[in-house]
């Protein structure tokens, strides 16, 4: 699940669909809930909308493709109960293969062990540590030398998520495929954007004289959010260039 999130192309399952929903409306709701502190940031945070809606209305595109349909479907009023419902077409469409057959490829691969299991959790945080540790370092670089709207820095700050995070998978996997493992690389990320908004916010709590306030939650919830959907960027780049490196190997 969720392997191509931001995709308009393929097929995914009810179960997959649902928990987009899910995941939408609380992300909606934690902006909702804190846009009487961040209101003056309005231009960052209607970035965070875009990537938000763009999420669901891709997710929603191939839950109608697993129906058969073109993605506009989903904006046939109460289609979207129909989609949450709805039992997928069997075999291969217009639109790829069934996401619950068995055959398709990686399938087989779905119950294999996983890299990233509780076991290997101390592994997890040392193939990240020195990845977060040099983004923290960058983000407070910008904080101390950089001098502009608090808006702008806050973006060239989350900006610096794409580069460290993309450092760290050439290092760790050296140009090879990333494991078929979806939902250890999800945990990965969610680590590695956990660690960076608690980093930062202890360097400005003690460099910077920034107060903690338990109301905040929400806004470091954002943040977070803001920052898994960041290392979308560099997932993709690293998985076009090992794909690419392969490719040029089997040529030779």
């Amino acid at each position: 699940m969720f392997k191509s999130p931001f995709s308009f192309e393929g097929r995914i399952r009810r179960l997959e669909y649902g928990l987009s929903y899910i995941f939408f409306y609380i992300l909606y709701l934690l902006m909702a809930f804190a846009w009487h502190e961040v209101q003056q940031y309005g231009i960052f945070f209607y970035l965070y909308f875009v990537i938000l809606f763009w999420f669901i209305l891709a997710q929603g595109a191939k839950r109608c493709h697993d129906l058969g349909n073109s993605g506009f479907y989903q904006f046939i009023p109460f289609y979207g109960l129909w989609m949450l419902f709805e039992k997928g077409k069997s075999g291969e469409n217009e639109y790829g293969n069934n996401p619950k057959d068995p055959n398709r490829p990686g399938y087989e691969i779905k119950n294999s062990p996983s890299p990233y299991n509780m076991l290997n959790y101390p592994k997890l945080l040392i193939e990240i540590s020195s990845a977060v540790l040099f983004n923290v370092l960058l983000m407070a670089i910008l904080l101390e030398y950089i001098h502009t709207k608090q808006i702008w820095l806050y973006a060239y700050m989350s900006l610096t998520v794409i580069p460290c995070f993309l450092a760290m998978l050439i290092i760790n996997h050296k140009g090879n495929r990333l494991p078929n493992d979806n939902r250890g690389l999800l945990k990965q990320r969610v680590t590695y954007a956990c660690l960076l908004c608690i980093f930062i916010r202890l360097y400005t709590f003690g460099f910077k004289g920034t107060d903690l306030y338990l109301q905040a939650i929400y806004f470091e919830l954002i943040i977070i959010a803001l920052f898994l959907g960041l290392t979308y960027v560099p997932l993709y780049l690293y998985q076009f260039y090992s794909k690419n490196r392969l490719k040029k190997q089997y040529e030779v």
